[in-house]
């Protein structure tokens, strides 16, 4: 049977072992168990015994972080999202109503385990290739936790946001032609304190 091998990409300095300094996490993983089934497969893996532990996989990652998680989600996995968080001890603290690719309905998701952002302007109706960029840039520069993490980065968007607001991130993916598309946007963006390991 195959390993995971997990692609990651760190910007700005930011190592994975310091996940536990992270200030936030956002992901936007596979929807439901046939997607995370056809990404897992076109990488050689299995699927896993059901879509829940994916989500409790990345709900750990979350509850890691100081200011918890935003997770973009479709609405028949809300439910299910919701059983993990708070498996996890936390709670859903708000949930937005957002676009996927400009045209079908989707959700994001903001979980929190101990301290809370304060989300005065609301993410309702934006696009979610707008999301990852506000829902960083709610994190203060001096607190001590201006650092991100995406577990599932697939071509990057949460990265390339933390990249654009000179945050220090951290994205993993399981399929490297995914990492190689979130590589190559990183060096023409300049960034030039990049680094590309299979962990």
């Amino acid at each position: 049977m195959k390993r995971d091998v997990l692609y990651r990409v760190e910007v700005h300095g930011f190592a994975l072992e310091e996940a536990l300094k992270c200030g936030l996490m956002y992901c936007d993983p596979p929807w439901n168990q046939g997607m995370e089934t056809l990404f897992r497969g076109n990488v050689g893996l299995p699927k896993s015994k059901t879509f829940l532990d994916l989500l409790r996989r990345i709900v750990e990652v979350g509850r890691n972080a100081r200011y918890g998680a935003f997770i973009e989600m479709g609405a028949q996995e809300l439910g299910n999202l919701d059983m993990a968080v708070r498996e996890a001890g936390g709670r859903l603290s708000q949930t937005f109503r957002v676009t996927y690719c400009r045209r079908r309905p989707s959700f994001l998701v903001y979980a929190v385990w101990r301290s809370e952002l304060d989300l005065l302007d609301a993410a309702d109706g934006m696009d979610d290739s707008v999301t990852p960029l506000w829902a960083l840039g709610k994190l203060e520069r001096d607190g001590g936790f201006f650092r991100a993490i995406d577990p599932c980065c697939g071509r990057g968007l949460t990265v390339t946001s933390a990249d654009m607001l000179g945050m220090p991130c951290a994205g993993i993916e399981l399929d490297p032609r995914k990492m190689a598309v979130t590589v190559s946007l990183l060096m023409r963006s300049g960034n030039r304190m990049l680094e590309k390991d299979a962990i």
